[in-house]
Protein backbone atom coordinates (compact mmCIF):
# COMPACT_ATOMS: atom_id res chain seq x y z
CA UNK A 1 0.00 0.00 0.00
CA UNK A 2 3.14 2.79 0.87
CA UNK A 3 4.15 1.58 -2.35
CA UNK A 4 1.08 2.40 -4.35
CA UNK A 5 0.70 5.44 -2.63
CA UNK A 6 4.48 6.93 -3.38
CA UNK A 7 3.45 5.96 -7.00
CA UNK A 8 0.35 7.92 -6.67
CA UNK A 9 2.26 11.11 -5.13
CA UNK A 10 4.76 10.70 -7.90
CA UNK A 11 1.60 11.24 -10.59
CA UNK A 12 0.10 14.16 -8.45
CA UNK A 13 3.70 15.44 -8.95
CA UNK A 14 4.40 14.85 -12.54
CA UNK A 15 1.00 16.25 -13.05
CA UNK A 16 1.68 19.63 -11.28
CA UNK A 17 4.50 19.92 -13.66
CA UNK A 18 3.14 19.45 -16.30
CA UNK A 19 -0.17 22.02 -16.14
CA UNK A 20 0.33 24.20 -13.31
CA UNK A 21 3.13 26.71 -13.35
CA UNK A 22 2.84 27.60 -9.63
CA UNK A 23 5.09 24.19 -9.00
CA UNK A 24 7.67 25.81 -11.70
CA UNK A 25 7.28 29.32 -10.82
CA UNK A 26 7.73 27.84 -7.35
CA UNK A 27 11.05 25.91 -8.65
CA UNK A 28 12.60 28.63 -10.02
CA UNK A 29 12.24 30.38 -7.12
CA UNK A 30 14.26 28.48 -5.25
CA UNK A 31 16.81 27.71 -7.83
CA UNK A 32 17.27 31.46 -7.84
CA UNK A 33 17.67 31.89 -4.05
CA UNK A 34 20.46 29.31 -4.16
CA UNK A 35 22.79 31.67 -6.42
CA UNK A 36 24.26 33.31 -4.03
CA UNK A 37 25.07 30.55 -1.91
CA UNK A 38 26.63 29.44 -5.15
CA UNK A 39 30.48 29.50 -3.57
CA UNK A 40 33.40 28.09 -2.83
CA UNK A 41 34.06 25.46 -0.56
CA UNK A 42 30.51 24.78 -0.31
CA UNK A 43 30.56 24.19 -4.41
CA UNK A 44 33.22 21.70 -3.85
CA UNK A 45 31.59 20.32 -0.72
CA UNK A 46 28.55 19.55 -2.98
CA UNK A 47 30.24 18.15 -5.52
CA UNK A 48 31.65 15.67 -3.78
CA UNK A 49 28.54 14.71 -1.97
CA UNK A 50 26.61 14.60 -5.59
CA UNK A 51 29.32 12.00 -6.71
CA UNK A 52 28.10 9.69 -4.08
CA UNK A 53 24.43 9.82 -6.37
CA UNK A 54 26.73 9.02 -9.69
CA UNK A 55 26.36 5.82 -11.38
CA UNK A 56 30.02 4.42 -10.42
CA UNK A 57 28.95 5.35 -7.11
CA UNK A 58 25.85 3.39 -7.04
CA UNK A 59 27.44 0.71 -9.05
CA UNK A 60 30.32 0.50 -5.96
CA UNK A 61 27.29 0.24 -3.38
CA UNK A 62 25.42 -2.22 -5.29
CA UNK A 63 28.95 -4.48 -5.35
CA UNK A 64 29.60 -4.40 -2.04
CA UNK A 65 26.24 -4.88 -0.91
CA UNK A 66 25.98 -7.70 -2.89
CA UNK A 67 28.95 -9.31 -1.50
CA UNK A 68 28.07 -8.63 2.34
CA UNK A 69 25.09 -10.12 1.51
CA UNK A 70 26.41 -13.31 -0.20
CA UNK A 71 28.97 -13.56 2.36
CA UNK A 72 25.47 -14.22 4.93
CA UNK A 73 24.06 -16.37 2.13
CA UNK A 74 21.21 -13.64 2.30
CA UNK A 75 20.11 -14.62 -1.78
CA UNK A 76 16.97 -13.26 -1.55
CA UNK A 77 17.88 -10.21 -0.76
CA UNK A 78 20.49 -9.80 -3.09
CA UNK A 79 17.70 -10.80 -5.67
CA UNK A 80 15.49 -7.88 -4.02
CA UNK A 81 18.58 -5.46 -4.20
CA UNK A 82 18.92 -5.77 -7.94
CA UNK A 83 15.48 -5.64 -8.85
CA UNK A 84 14.78 -2.55 -6.61
CA UNK A 85 18.10 -0.88 -8.42
CA UNK A 86 17.04 -1.54 -11.31
CA UNK A 87 13.90 -1.27 -11.03
CA UNK A 88 14.41 2.09 -9.91
CA UNK A 89 16.99 3.03 -12.34
CA UNK A 90 14.30 1.71 -15.36
CA UNK A 91 11.85 3.81 -14.32
CA UNK A 92 13.53 6.86 -13.68
CA UNK A 93 15.19 6.48 -17.12
CA UNK A 94 11.65 6.12 -18.71
CA UNK A 95 10.19 9.10 -16.51
CA UNK A 96 12.98 11.40 -18.08
CA UNK A 97 11.66 10.49 -21.44
CA UNK A 98 8.47 10.67 -21.29
CA UNK A 99 7.97 13.98 -19.65
CA UNK A 100 11.18 15.26 -20.92
CA UNK A 101 11.59 18.42 -18.68
CA UNK A 102 14.60 20.87 -19.68
CA UNK A 103 17.09 21.33 -16.21
CA UNK A 104 18.03 24.55 -15.15
CA UNK A 105 20.39 26.85 -16.51
CA UNK A 106 23.54 25.83 -15.58
CA UNK A 107 25.14 28.77 -13.65
CA UNK A 108 28.63 27.13 -12.46
CA UNK A 109 30.87 24.83 -13.83
CA UNK A 110 28.98 21.50 -13.18
CA UNK A 111 27.33 20.14 -16.40
CA UNK A 112 24.52 17.28 -16.14
CA UNK A 113 23.44 15.54 -19.46
CA UNK A 114 19.38 14.43 -20.18
CA UNK A 115 16.10 15.40 -19.15
CA UNK A 116 15.56 16.68 -15.53
CA UNK A 117 12.57 14.59 -13.82
CA UNK A 118 13.05 13.06 -11.97
CA UNK A 119 16.38 12.76 -10.61
CA UNK A 120 18.55 9.85 -11.55
CA UNK A 121 20.65 10.70 -8.30
CA UNK A 122 17.92 11.18 -5.78
CA UNK A 123 16.18 7.84 -7.24
CA UNK A 124 19.11 5.59 -7.27
CA UNK A 125 20.45 6.93 -3.83
CA UNK A 126 17.16 6.44 -2.28
CA UNK A 127 16.67 3.00 -3.87
CA UNK A 128 19.98 1.61 -3.31
CA UNK A 129 21.20 3.44 0.53
CA UNK A 130 18.02 2.68 1.64
CA UNK A 131 17.94 -0.81 0.88
CA UNK A 132 21.16 -1.22 1.90
CA UNK A 133 19.86 0.91 5.68
CA UNK A 134 16.92 -1.47 5.60
CA UNK A 135 19.30 -5.18 5.10
CA UNK A 136 21.80 -3.67 7.63
CA UNK A 137 19.03 -3.08 10.16
CA UNK A 138 17.92 -6.94 9.44
CA UNK A 139 21.24 -7.75 10.87
CA UNK A 140 21.49 -8.53 14.56
CA UNK A 141 22.90 -4.95 15.83
CA UNK A 142 21.36 -3.75 18.69
CA UNK A 143 18.01 -1.23 18.12
CA UNK A 144 20.09 1.60 18.69
CA UNK A 145 23.19 0.77 16.51
CA UNK A 146 20.25 0.22 13.57
CA UNK A 147 18.35 3.50 14.25
CA UNK A 148 21.85 5.17 13.72
CA UNK A 149 22.52 3.50 10.71
CA UNK A 150 19.08 4.49 9.23
CA UNK A 151 19.30 8.15 10.32
CA UNK A 152 22.84 8.17 8.85
CA UNK A 153 21.76 6.79 5.70
CA UNK A 154 18.88 9.07 5.64
CA UNK A 155 20.94 11.97 5.80
CA UNK A 156 23.08 10.51 2.99
CA UNK A 157 20.43 10.73 0.75
CA UNK A 158 19.16 13.72 1.21
CA UNK A 159 22.33 15.33 1.08
CA UNK A 160 22.21 13.35 -2.34
CA UNK A 161 18.94 15.26 -3.46
CA UNK A 162 20.28 18.75 -1.84
CA UNK A 163 23.39 18.72 -3.63
CA UNK A 164 21.55 18.22 -7.06
CA UNK A 165 20.27 21.61 -6.40
CA UNK A 166 22.48 23.50 -5.08
CA UNK A 167 24.28 22.53 -8.03
CA UNK A 168 21.50 24.32 -9.73
CA UNK A 169 21.13 20.53 -12.37
CA UNK A 170 17.93 19.77 -11.11
CA UNK A 171 14.74 21.65 -9.13
CA UNK A 172 13.12 20.72 -5.93
CA UNK A 173 10.14 18.58 -8.10
CA UNK A 174 13.02 16.74 -9.46
CA UNK A 175 14.60 15.67 -6.25
CA UNK A 176 11.41 15.12 -4.93
CA UNK A 177 10.20 13.02 -7.71
CA UNK A 178 13.17 11.00 -7.34
CA UNK A 179 12.87 10.25 -4.10
CA UNK A 180 9.46 8.73 -4.90
CA UNK A 181 10.77 6.76 -7.40
CA UNK A 182 13.19 5.71 -5.27
CA UNK A 183 11.01 5.16 -2.07
CA UNK A 184 8.97 3.22 -4.49
CA UNK A 185 10.91 1.03 -5.40
CA UNK A 186 12.87 0.42 -2.17
CA UNK A 187 9.38 -0.34 -0.88
CA UNK A 188 8.89 -3.12 -3.87
CA UNK A 189 12.16 -4.67 -3.08
CA UNK A 190 11.62 -5.01 0.46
Amino acid sequence: LAALYLAALFSGLTEDLLEAQGTIRSDNIINAALVAWRIEPFVTAFRWITNLGSTQAIIAAVALATGFLWSQRRTNAIIALWVTCLGAVATSTVGKLLIARHRPEFLLDVHATGWSFPSGHATAATAVYGFIAFAVARTSLSLSAKVEFGYWSAVLIVLIGFSRIFLGVHYVTDVIGGFLVGGFWLLIGF
